[in-house]
């Protein structure tokens, strides 16, 4: 890669990003999100992609967690849910042209 791109890529901002929608009960723990990125809610916001990469790997961390801590009762849809949107929680520079596509 070109250097300037790559300090093109570094100045331009990052955004750690969620799906708005949620699984259902019956879906596998390895949901994945249909919903376009223009859609997804904007968790927090980064200068750089790695410091968005380490706080992305720090809530699959926990997630992953406070899923095993509940392995011995009964997993609630809420944490499942909440472990499945983690998962997908996903790190995107601020013009990725998926964030403007039209409606």
């Amino acid at each position: 890669m070109n250097p300037r791109h790559v300090a093109a890529l570094a100045l331009a901002g990052w955004y750690l990003m969620v799906p708005p929608d949620h699984p259902k009960l019956d879906d596998p723990i390895e949901w994945v999100s249909r919903a376009p990125f223009r859609d997804w809610q904007i968790v927090q916001r980064f200068d750089a992609t790695s410091a968005c990469e380490k706080r992305r790997h720090e809530i699959i961390s926990d997630a992953t967690h406070a899923i095993n801590a509940d392995a011995k009762a009964n997993r609630t849809a809420a944490l499942l849910s909440d472990y499945a949107i983690s998962n997908n929680a996903t790190c995107v520079s601020r013009d990725d042209p998926r964030l403007k596509e039209t409606k």
